[in-house]
């Protein structure tokens, strides 16, 4: 019976080359073979480190039928390593498939440990990082988009996104209507010479930003306790309505702000109209 082989999943570098640990140069010189998402930019980093080896591409499209073969060659017994285009694999990248069917077959699983846009982002935001969530890239479609934020609107958590420049007002705008005019920290080209961070609220970040290229990790402030006590303030509330009412909000929008979110409609109905007649 042939002894099984190791998948090694292997973070590699999500922009500057030389964020790569002497753990995972050794490990990709070592296994017979690699599984990649893209061979050529695989071959950057390898190239760089002169690293010689076969490459397996392996993609979201094609993860299923492709996971296959992967399996073969680890029953028998080639040892190979998973990295992604940056970063660590499966976090917003394939490798699940095949992760999994590994363990359910017995094939050892080990981890190398490398850079992630996410932790890296949530350091040099400033946040805390007691607790928090990472949402990965958010639904296209506006109504999946609105569903999903009003699940998590009243986290207390950090939360972290990945946003494709070219939707990034779109995904603040929303962000601001459901959960609030939070403090943010929008970071692109993360690690690489443009590495450009912008931290403010919600608001003065809409007013500054023009075209955005490439792809941008999101850190959003989680709800504040403070906040939420503050719902049950009337007065606080009236300050708030008073205040949206003038910067153009209807009552429907007001409705689903993050901080009044806990204060029931007809409570805030009620206040809205006072407002509305008597200033």
């Amino acid at each position: 019976m042939n002894k099984k082989g190791i998948l090694y999943v292997v973070g590699t570098p999500i922009g500057n080359l030389e964020d790569i640990t002497l753990r995972a140069l050794k490990v990709l010189k070592d296994v017979d073979e690699i599984i990649c998402e893209d061979t050529k930019k695989s071959l950057i980093i390898l190239e760089k480190y002169g690293i010689k080896k076969p490459l397996f591409s392996y993609y979201k499209p094609k993860e299923r039928i492709r996971s296959q073969r992967i399996l073969e060659m680890l029953e028998e017994g080639r040892n190979l390593a998973l990295i992604t285009d940056a970063g660590t694999p499966l976090i917003s990248d394939p490798g699940s498939i095949i992760v999994s069917e590994a363990h359910k077959r017995g094939i050892k699983v080990v981890s190398i440990p490398g850079p992630s846009s996410v932790t890296a982002a949530l350091s040099i935001s400033g946040f805390s990082g007691d607790k928090f969530i990472f949402e990965g890239f958010l639904p296209k479609k506006n109504g999946e988009l609105e569903k999903r934020l009003s699940l998590i609107k009243s986290l207390p958590h950090t939360l972290i996104f990945f946003v494709p420049g070219r939707d990034l007002k779109k995904i603040l705008q929303y962000i601001l209507k459901h959960l609030g005019n939070r403090k943010i920290c929008v970071v692109r080209e993360l690690t690489k010479y443009y590495e450009e961070i912008k931290i403010g609220y919600i608001e003065e970040i809409l007013e500054k930003i023009g075209d955005v290229k490439g792809e941008i990790t999101l850190v959003v402030e989680g709800t504040l306790q403070k906040d939420v006590k503050n719902q049950g303030d009337e007065s606080f509330i009236k300050n708030f309505v008073k205040k949206k009412m003038q910067e153009g909000y209807s009552f429907k929008d007001i409705v689903n702000l993050e901080e009044i979110a806990n204060v029931k409609r007809n409570q805030l109905y009620k206040i809205w109209q006072e407002v509305k007649h008597n200033g």
